[in-house]
């Protein structure tokens, strides 16, 4: 997925909240400017690489390559 989200109500796009600890979302927050991406971009594609297999949760991206 390499592409914009739509807006939450387009499509198949729906509106989540997310509660997150403060140091977790400002090193997403980081990572997502470090790729050129939005927040919401970056969470939706760490979040379907998770649930598709890509990426186990105690592995940091720069692990999977190994």
């Amino acid at each position: 997925m390499n592409t914009i989200q739509r807006r939450a109500g387009e499509g198949e796009v729906v509106g989540s909240m997310l509660r997150m600890p403060r140091h977790l979302r400002d090193e997403v927050k980081d990572q997502a400017v470090r790729e050129g991406r939005s927040f919401n971009t970056h969470v939706v594609m760490l979040l379907a690489a998770a649930v598709n297999g890509h990426v186990q949760p105690h592995q940091r991206e720069d692990q999977t390559a190994a």
